[in-house]
């Protein structure tokens, strides 16, 4: 029990000042883009957040399905590129690169990437649903603003004729 603490103690002296620093990001899990993970891991501001992407995927290419930068799989430990690589990545067309690097592949950088189309299609059906809910919510309101205008309206005309009749 004892080694195993030690053994553990010994493996977050070494591991702890990656995770501080942010100069590595892991293990990936589903939820994972590279997106978020280059944002996440961008400390630099006079690098883009695809700069960062393009420098994390060049620096960690074993973390991807067929060198695709589309494919980030999961239970991965990225590395951060280094201030070298950086500079290097920002001299490069970065869109070039994207497109060398991606293949016909249309998932996004999400982690796993073969069933990111029907994750996509599921969450555009439900913000689907959502937004006609929203619609028919806002379709009632406006009927019952407009019978509340129709009455104030109606009320109006009322008190315009007690007025007339009160001066007369």
């Amino acid at each position: 029990m004892l080694t195993v603490r030690r053994a553990t103690m010994i493996s977050l002296l070494f591991i702890w000042p990656l995770l501080v620093f942010g100069e590595s990001y892991g293990p990936t899990s589903s939820g994972d883009t590279l997106w978020k993970v280059a944002d996440r891991m961008r400390t630099d501001a006079n690098y883009s957040t695809k700069e960062m992407m393009l420098a994390i995927f060049l620096a960690n290419r074993e973390a991807f399905s067929n060198d695709n930068i589309n494919r980030l799989k999961k239970g991965q430990l990225l590395q951060g590129p280094s201030e070298d690589e950086l500079r290097e990545v920002s001299l490069m067309n970065v869109a070039e690169q994207f497109q060398k690097y991606s293949g016909n592949s249309s998932s996004a950088g999400r982690v796993g990437g073969g069933g990111d189309d029907e994750v996509a299609l599921r969450e555009a059906e439900q913000r689907s649903a959502q937004l006609d809910a929203e619609n028919d919510n806002l379709e009632t309101r406006y009927r019952e603003l407009q019978k509340q205008m129709e009455a104030l309206q109606d009320r109006s005309a009322e008190l315009k004729q007690k007025l007339s009749n009160f001066d007369n």
